[in-house]
This record gives C-alpha cells, sequence and structure tokens, in this order.
C-alpha cells in the first residue's frame, strides 16, 4: 500500500512538477478512495496541517456534507469520462476551528491510461465567499459580482506582504504592487515599462541572468538577490519566477520577491553564534574530542576513530591535530592493550547505552593522569572531555608523603602537639606523653573533658573555655597563653599553649601546640635579677647610655651622658633628641636620623662619628653605636655615646704626618725630573736618579718599618694582656696605635711598589694558575670586613677550570685595592664582581652600590696621596695610593683601567688583562720619563 502511495505521489511531483513548487494556488492529490497522498505547502498552511498529517485523512473528515456529495460525484465524472473534472466550490474543514472555500476542479493522474489518482487545484475563495454574501444583500446584477471578484484579486496582489510583478515579454514591468513603493520607494508610474535593472543590485546582475535562463528552460526559477531601494538602502529578497502564456498568446513572467531581511539577519547572528562557539570550542582548558566507535562483522567494537579535537586536547595529550583527525587510535597508540583503561570497551559502553561516564586513568605513553568524561550524542559516536590532573595527583602523593612527613616530625617534636575535637583528643605525638606521664593506651581510653586533667585546677576552666569558644567559631578566644599543667605525678609545670582551628576528617578541631617552659619561667626569675645589676652596671659605666623611643624621644640616660654632654638628666627626658641644640653639623644630623629610622625599622647600623656642641659651647666628637630591642610590643632603641675627641685629633696628626710625607716624595720626585731633563735623559744620569730613588725608598723603607714593627709588636703584646691588664680607655688607645701604625707600614710598603714600577726594576712573574682560587683568597681577606658592614659579594662569570696567564700576586694587589675601595666607600647593599673571558683578554668589572664618585674627583683617581676633600670621604681612613698602584700593576700587564659612577648610587671599575703577555725588559729612556 505504501509503495502505492509513493509511487503515486512520485508520479504526481514530477509530471506537476512546477506547479507544486511555484503555483499560489492549493494543491493536492487524492486516490480514488478520497485518501490524501500529498499536498503543496500552500495547501496545508490553508488547512493548518503538516505532510504527514494529511496523509492520514480522507475527503469525509474534511469536507461538509453537501460538499463531500459533489467531491464523489466529480470522482465518478471522472472515471466515467476520463477527463477534467469541473471547477466546484467546496466547503473545507480547518485543522483548528473554522472552514475555508476553495473553487477546485480535479485532473485525472494515469500511468498506462489507467487512473490512479485525482490532483486537485484550489483557490481559496473563503473572503470572495464571505464578500459575496455581503454583496448580494446589496447589488444583485452579475455585472456587479464580476467587478467584486476584480476588486478581490486586485486587493490580493496590492495587500500582499510580498513584491508581486508582472513583466512582459521584454522584461520590462507591466504590473507591479503597492508594495514596490512602500518598501523600494519606486511608484508604479516609475516601474511601469522599466526593466529591474533599475532596482536590482549590480553585483546581483549575473545571478539574475542565472536564474532568467533556468525559467526559461522549465527549471526552478528560484534565487536570493539583493535590491537596492530608491534612498540607496539595500535590502535582502527571495526571489521566485514562473514564465506562463496569456489567452491571447503573449509571454509573461510572475516575479515574486519576499522580504528577507530578517531571515539574513538571523542567519547573520547564527554564523556569528557558530563561530563563537567555534572559538569557544578551541579555547576552553579543557581537552575536547569526538570519535566514532568501529564493529567488526560481529559487532563487536574493535577501534575508534578521531573524529575532531580542539587545541587544548592536543596541548594536553601532545597529539598534532593534522595527524590523528580520521585515524584509528588503534594505529596512533600501538600499545593501546596494555593500557590499564580498557578504553575500547569502556568508550563502546557510553557509545551504546548513552550514559555518560567518569573515570581516572594514568596513560603510559603519555605519562600524565587524565579526569575523563565520557558521554553520547548519537549512538555509537563519543564525545570526551581531558582535564589533565597530573600536577593534582602529584599534589595528593606530596599530601600523603606530607602527612608521614608531619607523623613523623610530631613524634620528633620537643612540642607537645594535640587535636581536639567534640572535646576530645583526637591526637597526641609523644612529646604529650612525655609532658604528662600518661601513657598512650591511657590517652586513647579518655572520655570527652578527660584531657583536663592535664591542667592545673586553677586555670581548668579558663583553658576549657577557650577551646569551646574557638571550636564554635565565637570571637574573642586567645590563641596564645601561659597555663599552669598538671602532670600525671601531680607535679605543676608552666606550659605556654598556641592553638589554631583546623579541619580534622571533614570538620572544624583545635590544633594545639604546647611548650614546657618552666626552665624559661625560671630564666625570668634570673633576667629579672640580670636586669637590676644591668641597671647597676648602667649608672656606674663611664660611658652615656641613653634610652629613646622608636620616635626618638628620650626615656632614659645615666649619670655619665651630663659628662659628655653637660645636660642633666631632668633637661633630656622627655625631649626628641634630634631636636635639641647640639648638632651643628646639619649634613651629619639628616644622616643620623636617617641610621635611625632604619634602625627603628629593624636593620642593623654600623656605628657612627658625629660632632656635637656640648651645652657649654664646646665642640666634641662621638662615637654612637645602637641597638633595638623589644620590650612588651615596644620597640626601644639603646645608643652608647663615646667622646672620641681624642682619637680625631690623632687621625688629625696623622693625616699631617701623611700630607708631609706626600710633599716630601713630591720634592724629591721633581729634583730627580729636573736633574734629569737637565742632563738630557742620559742613561747614565737615569741609572744614578733611579739608583737614588731606590736607595732613598729603601733607606725610608728601613728607617720607618723598623720603629713601626716595634710600635706593632708591643702594641699586640699588650693587647694580648702579657704585660699588665688593661682597662677599657687603655685597650682602645691601643687599638688606634696598632691601627694607625699597620696603616702606616702599608702605605710605604705601596709607595715602595709604586717606586719599582715607576723605576722599571719591577717584573711580572708570568704563569698559568686557577682564577677562582686568586678570587676566593682575595674575598676571604674581607669577610669580616663584610659581615661589618653588612655588605654581601657576589661573583658572576667565574668557572671552576679557568686558567689564566698573567702574575697571580699581582692581580691579587689589583684586586685587593679596588675591592677594598668599593667596600670603603659603601654604607649597604653589595659588591659585584663579574669576569668575561674573551678572545684577547679578560675583562673584570667592580661595581658597588656605595657614595659614587663626583665631578671634581674624576681627575685626581688615580694620582698618588690624592683624596678627597669632600665631607662624604673625609671619616674614611686610606693613604691615596691603592687605585693609583692598582692601575700600574694593570698597565705593567699591558691592561687599561676605566671607571662609571653616578654620585650617590655607586661606582663600577672595570679594567682588562691581556692574555698574550710578553716579558719586557725596562722601558726606553723616554718612557721612564713619561712615567715618573
Amino acid at each position: 500500500m505504501n509503495s502505492d502511495i509513493n509511487d503515486i505521489k512520485e508520479l504526481v511531483r514530477e509530471q506537476f512538477k512546477g506547479l507544486f513548487q511555484y503555483s499560489l494556488d492549493l494543491i493536492y492529490v487524492y486516490n480514488l478512495k478520497g485518501d490524501f497522498i500529498d499536498a503543496n505547502d500552500i495547501a496545508l498552511e490553508k488547512m493548518g496541517y503538516n505532510r504527514g498529517e494529511i496523509q492520514n485523512l480522507n475527503l469525509i473528515d474534511i469536507l461538509d456534507k453537501k460538499s463531500l456529495k459533489r467531491a464523489y460525484k466529480s470522482i465518478r465524472t471522472l472515471l466515467k469520462t476520463g477527463e477534467q473534472i469541473e471547477t466546484s466550490d467546496y466547503k473545507v474543514k480547518k485543522k483548528e476551528n473554522g472552514f475555508i472555500y476553495v473553487d477546485a476542479y480535479g485532473i485525472p493522474v494515469k500511468k498506462d491510461e489507467e487512473i490512479y489518482a485525482v490532483l486537485g487545484i484550489a483557490k481559496d475563495i473563503t473572503e470572495r465567499k464571505l464578500l459575496n454574501k455581503k454583496l448580494k444583500k446589496l447589488v444583485s446584477s452579475k455585472e456587479k459580482a464580476l467587478r467584486s471578484k476584480e476588486i478581490y484579486y486586485n486587493n490580493i496582489f496590492e495587500y500582499a506582504n510580498d513584491l508581486i510583478a508582472i513583466l512582459d515579454a521584454d522584461f520590462k514591468h507591466e504590473y507591479v504592487n503597492k508594495h514596490y513603493e512602500e518598501i523600494l520607494g519606486y511608484t508604479q508610474k516609475e516601474l511601469i515599462g522599466q526593466h529591474p535593472t533599475l532596482y536590482v543590485y549590480p553585483k546581483d546582475y549575473g545571478k539574475a541572468r542565472k536564474t532568467t535562463l533556468r525559467g526559461l528552460n522549465g527549471e526552478e526559477a528560484r534565487t536570493e538577490l539583493r535590491y537596492v531601494a530608491k534612498n540607496g538602502d539595500l535590502f535582502w529578497f527571495e526571489l521566485k519566477g514562473k514564465f506562463f502564456e496569456t489567452i491571447d498568446g503573449e509571454k509573461k513572467s510572475l516575479i515574486i520577491s519576499r522580504d528577507i531581511r530578517e531571515r539574513k539577519e538571523a542567519e547573520k547572528m547564527l554564523k556569528k553564534s557558530e563561530e563563537k562557539y567555534r572559538t569557544l570550542f578551541q579555547n576552553i582548558p579543557d581537552g575536547f574530542a569526538f570519535h566514532k566507535i568501529l564493529y567488526d562483522e560481529e559487532n563487536n567494537p574493535i577501534d575508534y576513530v578521531v573524529l575532531e579535537i580542539n587545541s587544548a586536547f592536543e596541548n594536553i595529550t601532545g597529539l598534532d591535530k593534522k595527524k590523528i583527525l580520521g585515524k584509528k587510535i588503534g594505529n596512533l597508540w600501538s600499545d593501546i592493550e596494555n593500557e590499564p583503561t580498557d578504553w575500547i570497551n569502556q568508550y563502546n559502553h557510553v557509545a551504546v547505552t548513552r550514559k555518560p561516564a567518569r573515570f581516572e586513568t594514568y596513560s603510559k605513553p603519555l605519562q600524565k593522569w587524565y579526569d575523563v568524561l565520557a558521554y553520547s550524542p548519537m549512538k555509537n559516536y563519543l564525545v570526551t572531555i581531558l582535564t589533565d590532573i597530573t600536577q593534582k595527583k602529584r599534589a595528593e602523593e606530596k599530601l600523603k608523603e606530607s602527612q608521614e612527613i608531619f607523623q613523623s616530625i610530631a613524634n620528633q617534636s620537643f612540642i607537645a602537639m594535640t587535636i581536639l575535637q567534640d572535646d576530645k583528643l583526637k591526637f597526641w605525638n609523644r612529646e604529650f606523653i612525655k609532658q604528662t606521664g600518661y601513657s598512650n593506651e591511657e590517652v586513647g581510653k579518655w572520655k570527652p573533658g578527660d584531657y583536663l586533667k592535664t591542667i592545673h585546677p586553677k586555670d581548668r576552666e579558663f583553658v576549657r573555655e577557650q577551646a569551646n569558644k574557638k571550636q564554635m567559631g565565637i570571637q574573642g578566644y586567645m590563641e596564645n597563653y601561659e597555663f599552669l599543667g598538671l602532670r600525671k605525678t601531680g607535679e605543676s609545670y608552666w606550659c605556654e599553649i598556641y592553638s589554631k582551628p583546623v579541619t580534622y576528617n571533614g570538620r572544624t578541631a583545635d590544633l594545639i601546640l604546647t611548650l614546657d617552659i618552666d626552665e624559661r619561667k625560671s630564666r625570668q626569675k634570673e633576667l629579672k635579677k640580670s636586669e637590676e645589676k644591668y641597671r647597676l652596671l648602667v649608672e656606674k659605666s663611664p660611658y652615656s647610655i641613653i634610652l629613646f623611643s622608636k620616635e626618638g624621644i628620650i626615656l632614659d640616660c645615666n649619670p655619665a651622658t651630663f659628662e659628655i654632654i653637660h645636660y642633666n638628666k631632668d633637661e633630656l627626658i622627655g625631649r626628641e633628641f634630634f631636636r635639641l641644640d647640639i648638632f651643628p653639623n646639619q649634613s651629619q644630623l639628616k644622616e643620623l636620623v636617617r641610621k635611625f629610622t632604619q634602625l627603628s625599622e629593624g636593620k642593623t647600623q654600623k656605628p657612627m662619628n658625629f660632632e656635637i656642641r656640648r651645652k657649654d659651647g664646646k665642640k666634641i666628637w662621638v662615637k654612637t653605636t645602637s641597638i633595638v630591642f623589644q620590650r612588651n610590643n615596644q620597640t626601644y632603641i639603646q645608643t652608647i655615646l663615646n667622646d672620641i675627641t681624642e682619637q680625631k685629633k690623632r687621625e688629625e696628626l696623622q693625616k699631617e704626618f701623611n700630607k708631609k710625607l706626600e710633599e716630601k716624595v713630591n720634592k724629591r720626585t721633581k729634583k730627580l725630573e729636573e736633574a734629569l731633563a737637565e742632563q738630557q735623559l742620559y742613561m747614565k744620569e737615569i741609572t744614578k736618579a733611579s739608583q737614588f730613588k731606590s736607595q732613598f725608598m729603601a733607606t725610608m723603607s728601613h728607617e720607618f718599618r723598623t720603629p713601626l714593627n716595634v710600635i706593632i709588636g708591643f702594641s699586640e703584646l699588650l693587647l694580648e694582656g702579657e704585660i699588665n691588664e688593661l682597662s677599657p680607655l687603655q685597650e682602645e688607645y691601643l687599638k688606634d696605635i696598632l691601627s694607625s701604625a699597620e696603616h702606616l707600614l702599608n702605605m710605604i710598603k705601596e709607595i715602595l711598589d709604586i717606586s719599582k714600577i715607576d723605576s722599571g726594576v719591577m717584573e711580572l712573574k708570568l704563569k698559568h694558575f686557577s682564577l677562582e682560587k686568586v678570587i676566593n683568597q682575595t674575598i676571604s681577606e674581607f669577610r669580616a670586613l663584610l659581615k661589618e658592614k653588612s655588605l654581601d659579594i657576589e661573583i658572576q662569570g667565574l668557572k671552576n677550570s679557568q686558567q689564566m696567564y698573567a702574575d697571580p700576586i699581582k692581580l691579587k694587589s689589583i684586586l685587593y685595592n679596588i675591592i677594598s675601595n668599593a667596600i670603603k666607600f659603601s654604607i649597604d647593599g653589595k659588591i659585584s664582581i663579574e669576569i668575561e673571558e674573551n678572545k684577547d683578554f679578560w675583562l673584570f668589572r667592580i661595581e658597588d652600590e656605595g657614595i659614587g664618585i663626583s665631578e671634581e674627583e674624576r681627575d685626581i683617581i688615580f694620582e698618588e696621596f690624592k683624596r678627597s676633600r669632600s665631607e662624604r670621604v673625609r671619616n674614611t681612613t686610606g693613604t691615596g695610593l691603592g687605585l693609583p698602584l692598582a692601575k700600574r700593576l694593570i698597565n705593567l700587564h699591558g691592561g687599561e683601567i676605566w671607571f662609571k659612577s653616578v654620585l650617590g648610587n655607586g661606582t663600577i671599575f672595570s679594567f682588562t688583562i691581556p692574555k698574550h703577555i710578553k716579558e719586557k725588559k725596562r722601558e726606553k729612556i723616554e718612557n721612564f720619563l713619561r712615567q715618573i
């Protein structure tokens, strides 16, 4: 039966193809029993049925009694005559309430001259019927009825929602409805006689021509075009065309254009939406893949194919999209059968049952853990979402290790650790057992509240109240406090407790750390006694000791303070130290305030020397040493002032001595230069001058070294206490003597080295040596000084096996002098040493974050005995020979030295040592004279 119906349907569709697609009438097909087989869209729309529903209807279902009689009569006539049924009107029931009236006629559908069905063609005359009923009351003449019919069709054309036009044989407008003017702005008068190219978008001319040709060839004449309105606006239309001939044989074409702007906009939005979701698909962090399950002949799953993946899937799995799309997973993953997860059967189960599955698995080839969510959008197809949980798994492993480590640490800790939950101990360590004296078995049997046995009765209620508040989340509990504990033996002891809410087995608990502070309590008692002794020592100390608040307010001072600054205690207590009229040097005051501020912030500061004005007006030099400490959550600074006026005088005498020594050396050098110039640089005179200078230097060395060695030796003996016990003041004076003597001895050594270089006597002892060893030896000499000034030292570019060809002793001297200079003029920060090995030379850079070099100092930096007179370097010791000696030693190797500096932001000294150094004999006389 169904086969017959389908055959009839195909026969009718083929025979009346153009009528079904382009007719504006109701087209339908029914068999000789009155069962409906097919209908066009207009018929379905008018009656309110869909195509599936219409095939279940019979004429009986949709026609009233009178119409049904006419219909059966027409079928009998058609079977009898085999010709077209005459037009008749029928009343048709709609699916919903109501009727429509149609004018219909039937055409026999034949196959092999046998009638199988009837093709019905009907026009909706519902409005006409209703109109006729009204017109019959008003007019009775046939002429008026025909006129009404004409008006009706004109109204249909004029008020249809589509653009309707009839073109003549030359494709020019013969008729257009009013919608052309409403949408495109062209009046009927403007369009009649005009070709559609007037409003068709030029770029769509080709599409219009192709559509016309299809229509002329009998094909479907349908397309989408853009029309340009009179005002220039662009509109999308769906165009349907039908060629026909009039009764007079004239060729015409009916063009119906439907406004599809909203549909185009919807398509545009849909495209954007697709692009949006495509972008979202490609950018979601989880891996997304679409698969198809493959089966063998017995319908067993054997493999699956990768159809689509996103970028995240590539990143997570390391698989290349171009290489895997359309490929079987078995070909991509040869070892899949040995995987812990049966991927193929697992995925097949999801694809067949359509039930989602989620599991975690480990991939050996990729060495990763995945969280896999699989679901089936359609049978035999599968979507998988992969999340890389490798880090999570590793974190879980680490957590497990951490828990084991925590257990081990807890048992090794000297602090008693417990976890309290529901008023009962859930965890305790060995130290808790040790402190309380109870066994593990005894504690394990405790009931809620039994832990209070370990607390002295007088503190029991307080401790329990704090624990309850914490576990119930009540504000105002104390996390850290002291209480009196109770051992199993009945012995009491002091404890300090620190507790914090934690999550234990998914619920809130209290982590309690208890420290036995019995010894500390005893020490506190001893400390109190010690403080009383300290107070006595402070009062009797010969040094000024002042206690400050962190704001610089004087809180206390000892009697020795009056002896130094001549202000009594009542004049100082409560006053801000830095506002006292005792600072004659404002730059020193600013530096003192800066150091005090940093000290109050917890940053360690070095001792500082500065000048103050006593109450009697006399100026003295003092050395200040300060420490910061906490007491009862308050910050305090304690400062010791030491009168160093006499020490300053000695330093001035030393500077004067250095100055005179420099003048003498310069005077002798000048005389030598004059003598050599007068003798016209003869070698004989040069030799004599060199011998004279060497003799002078040797004599000076002997004359100075002998007494200095004696001074140094006796000073060291006295400081070691070999003779008599020294007072603090005597010890300080001796240290100053020893420091000055060593300083002078070093200066003499540097003068002699410079003299040897200038006279050409000094020669390099070149050899291969470990650069790392020389660098480390040099730095080791500064360890104590670096620690004292809180400076860090950093080395870059130094390799373990680097061998250098030069004079190692001279290189060490070069590095020593430059690094010493960097440390000397640095307050804090770090010293950086960078070594760079090039093809022809070694490059060394020593950078500090010190005070920098001013413009006026740059020209004298490499001159002997030249030191800055600026306030910044006045308090630093030095001979002014270190950098000149380093420069000469570098030049002796054939290298160069230079520097960059920003005042206040540090200095970078750079120098080179050639890799290929030739041993030189004495320079010619011209070079020698140029050097000296």
